[in-house]
């Protein structure tokens, strides 16, 4: 039931998959891989947009596709689904997980969710400036060494790390595929239970499919229903029973192991190293965020900005000057002299005069709407 090992696809390239949260900078990573060779379509049957380009990363070519942000392998999305049906299908060689390093636990269950496919992994920190901002230190080494996939400090939209990515995706190709979670309090056991029973052959280890079912997802389930010999009948009705013997719903047991697992694995992983930087912009919004200050720099706001800069200045002095000294005294005669040789009444009349689309129309454009 294992997942077949990375191979390169079609023209030598590596096909590669950036997977992560939303706003954790896939998309500035897939840039920075990519440059100008991409391809946006939507997914078959979906309106979702799935990104698809062609680049270089040390001695690879590379195939790579920016899935929709997605917080989990169970879908609550559309967005969700089309991630989810691109990595069980396997097409990847490689996934590479986008993680808002300050955000860490938070990112990291998906990452054991991710090590249940059974797919080369690479594990990217992202945005290392902000965590490092906040004072906090992460022990990247340990991390790696304690998930078993290579663990990759970036800083994507300053092309930071991207040597180490290289590093990174050679080490995960060439090593063993990743070890695979094991969940306490009888959900691993309730996983392994329906395992055993799929004996068809996936993109990805049959971990995953076999978690995903336990929670009752519709994909996965139909994923096992087309694929198995019986249907799925034995695979669907051990996942029942399994589910049952859990005490509680089966997606969230799973959730709640998979958050306790990733807090022992971030056990002195992360460390409050300095008093975090208090940049002027967040002192500004602290200020903005608290009626006492809040209110007086609204009612400024208010005041300068819309009465004395828009009313006063814009819609008052300024269209007062294009008006008079710039249109009526210079561009309208000049407009007039050009169109007085033009023997056509009608003529004249649309472009210049009273209501002509120059004098008038663009006196207005620019000095009312402009």
């Amino acid at each position: 039931c294992h997942g077949p090992t990375a191979t390169a696809s079609e023209g030598g390239r590596l096909r590669v998959a950036l997977v992560g949260n939303p706003n954790v900078g896939k998309s500035v990573l897939f840039n920075r891989l990519t440059g100008a060779y991409v391809v946006v379509s939507n997914y078959p049957g979906t309106s979702v947009a799935l990104a698809k380009g062609h680049g270089h990363l040390g001695a690879h070519a590379l195939e790579v596709v920016d899935t929709p942000g997605a917080y989990a392998l169970v879908p609550g999305t559309e967005e969700e689904r089309v991630t989810q049906a691109h990595i069980l299908s396997g097409e990847a060689d490689l996934l590479v997980h986008v993680v808002d390093a300050k955000n860490l636990p938070r990112g990291l269950p998906f990452t054991l969710q991710l090590l249940e496919c059974g797919r080369p992994l690479v594990l990217a920190l992202n945005m290392m400036d902000e965590m490092e901002s906040l004072g906090v230190s992460v022990e990247a080494a340990l991390l790696e060494e304690r998930l078993g996939i290579p663990v990759v400090p970036m800083v994507a939209v300053r092309g930071q790390g991207l040597d180490s990515l290289a590093e990174a995706l050679d080490r995960a190709l060439a090593g063993p595929l990743p070890p695979r979670p094991h969940y306490p309090n009888g959900v691993g056991d309730a996983v392994g239970r329906v395992r055993s029973r799929l004996t068809a052959s996936y993109g990805v280890d049959a971990q995953a499919l076999a978690t995903l079912v336990l929670q009752g997802d519709t994909g996965a389930t139909e994923m096992v229903r087309a694929r198995e010999p019986d249907g799925g009948a034995a695979a669907l009705d051990e996942a029942r029973q399994a589910a049952a013997s859990l005490g509680g719903p089966a997606v969230y047991r799973v959730a709640f192991e998979r958050q306790h697992v990733a807090r022992e694995i971030l056990e002195d992983v992360l460390w409050q190293t300095k008093p975090p930087h208090t940049s002027y912009a967040d002192r500004l919004g602290r200020w903005l965020s608290r009626p006492l200050t809040g209110v007086p720099i609204l009612l400024a706001v208010l005041w300068l900005g819309l009465y004395q800069f828009v009313g006063v200045f814009g819609a008052g002095t300024l269209v007062d000057l294009i008006e008079g000294p710039l249109f009526e005294a210079r561009v309208n005669p000049f407009l007039e002299r050009l169109f007085a040789g033009i023997p056509w009444e009608w003529i004249r009349e649309l472009f210049v005069g009273e209501y002509g689309m120059l004098t008038l129309g663009l006196r207005y454009a620019v000095a009312i709407i402009l």
